[in-house]
């Protein structure tokens, strides 16, 4: 049995491989130019929302309902972000997720649009019988 519970690659834009079911409150990895982000949905005080991490420090925190950068176009993400890859790659990698459903980040960030490379690593989690 594989050790993770979702696989997703993307090369030029193109999905070449999707494997498992992934579980959007379980945490995951973003791959791209050798690197990783991790995103964890956490609680925050009484909201929950998606931590970007890279290398245990905080990028962003990405709040409900659509789960972008406040206040920050999709033109803007590489300029505003300090990632250890792209953030346009990150975010399209979140928008063919489903997790970021801005209009305008899907619209300009989705896979038709954005010729990219990346990987989405799920690992296998436990859930508690009973």
């Amino acid at each position: 049995m594989s050790t993770n519970q979702y696989e997703l690659t993307v090369e030029n834009g193109s999905i070449v491989a999707e494997t498992g079911f992934f579980f959007r409150a379980a945490p995951f990895t973003i791959h791209a130019a050798n690197q990783q982000i991790d995103c964890t949905f956490i609680r925050d005080g009484h909201d929950v929302v998606y931590r970007l991490s890279s290398n245990n420090s905080p990028i962003a925190d990405l709040a409900h309902p659509d789960y972008a950068i406040d206040n920050v176009s999709p033109d803007q993400l590489d300029d505003q972000l300090n990632t250890p890859f792209a953030a346009s790659i990150l975010f399209a990698a979140l928008v063919q997720l489903g997790i970021t459903i801005d209009a305008e980040y899907k619209e300009q960030l989705g896979l038709d649009e954005k010729s990219c490379t990346f990987k989405v690593i799920q690992a296998q989690f436990e859930q508690n019988a009973g």
